[in-house]
């Protein structure tokens, strides 16, 4: 059966019409998140979850086209929400609150944004294991024992960390508002 964007014959033809539709599917991405990067990301995961489609699954889907860009819109829906809750776990944890929203004066947003910088600034300052199991941690929200599992570490290690890299937070803004 020659292939068409109704259907995949075997799991070739689907990776074939996946890389002949990727473009537009990448559009179709950017035009709901608006970062390439992130973009790229939603791409590769649709990818992924064609590519873990058994043979019964695929012969049961009757318009591929249609499912791909479902499959695309469904995950670049849930990679908007885990922003959202990302940006306000962030904003939350660092006291900092939306301006946009909450009729800030120019001033108070001014020290809004350099509060921000300093605390990106100083995370990029901790050393890289303990930043990384850090943002783990507090943005991915990840529990200690899922990123002891997934950095091949023991629990006491990476809550020692977490515990470390809070402590070096609350030193270098000891005595300021964030």
């Amino acid at each position: 059966m020659p292939l068409t964007e109704n259907n995949a014959d075997n799991s070739s033809g689907l990776e074939d019409l996946f890389h002949r539709l990727r473009p537009e599917l990448h559009r179709f991405v950017m035009r709901k998140i608006s970062n390439a990067q992130d973009a790229d990301d939603v791409i590769q995961q649709v990818y992924l979850e064609i590519a873990n489609l058994d043979d019964v699954g695929r012969y049961e889907i009757r318009d591929m086209r249609s499912y791909l860009f479902g499959i695309a819109n469904n995950m670049a829906l849930t990679h908007i929400r885990k922003q959202a809750r990302h940006d306000s776990r962030f904003m939350s944890d660092t006291g900092i609150e939306d301006n946009r929203q909450s009729g800030s004066a120019p001033d108070e947003i001014i020290a809004s944004k350099q509060r921000l910088a300093r605390l990106q600034q100083t995370i990029e300052r901790m050393p890289a294991k303990r930043r990384q199991i850090f943002m783990l941690y507090r943005f991915s929200g990840m529990n200690i024992a899922a990123i002891a599992t997934e950095l091949d570490m023991s629990h006491a290690a990476v809550e020692k960390n977490v515990v470390r890299a809070l402590a070096y937070l609350r030193d270098a803004f000891s005595g300021e508002e964030v």
